[in-house]
């Protein structure tokens, strides 16, 4: 018996009987229990903390490693600013037992204005206010009437000014 060699026409393709990720194809998983974990804890784990900074610190250091897995142990974990999730990364709890919270948005004004060349802002009220926060400044586009929305993250502080 001699083996042919399967045809296929552009409506039926290969079977593809051993999947994997390509460069720039993500439509495979990886196999994550074979991938480096890095574990946050607030009183064990590879990084300690209950918050943002600990968890973005330890998806910073898997993607230098070239990916894998951040185990969030249990506990509440309070966000001051956003998680950057890049790709290549999987973020997983510890089912009802790690809890991610976020402080509550508010509005303060400016103390003086800033224009888009700025590399600072100074608010009215800045007692709530840390660096490493995340912060939305929303203006009007005098062109268009429109809203511009600027998101930054507070680096450094003097007073009211960051």
């Amino acid at each position: 018996m001699t083996h042919r060699p399967q045809q296929f026409t552009p409506a039926s393709p290969p079977l593809v009987s051993h999947p994997r990720a390509t460069d720039g194809d993500s439509r495979h998983e990886p196999h994550w229990d074979e991938r480096l974990t890095v574990r946050v804890g607030q009183h064990k784990g590879d990084i300690v903390g209950d918050n943002d900074k600990a968890i973005q610190a330890a998806i910073d250091y898997i993607v230098r490693l070239g990916g894998g897995t951040v185990h969030i142990l249990p506990g509440t974990y309070t966000l001051r600013a956003s998680i950057h999730l890049p790709s290549g990364i999987r973020l997983l709890g510890s089912g009802l037992d790690s809890v991610l919270t976020k402080i509550p948005s508010q509005r303060v004004s400016l103390a003086a204005d800033s224009d888009w060349y700025d590399q600072e802002i100074t608010l009215a009220n800045a007692e709530d206010f840390r660096v490493g926060d995340s912060v939305v400044l929303e203006a009007k586009n005098v062109h268009s009437d429109g809203v511009i929305v600027i998101k930054r993250r507070l680096t450094a502080r003097a007073g009211n000014r960051f």
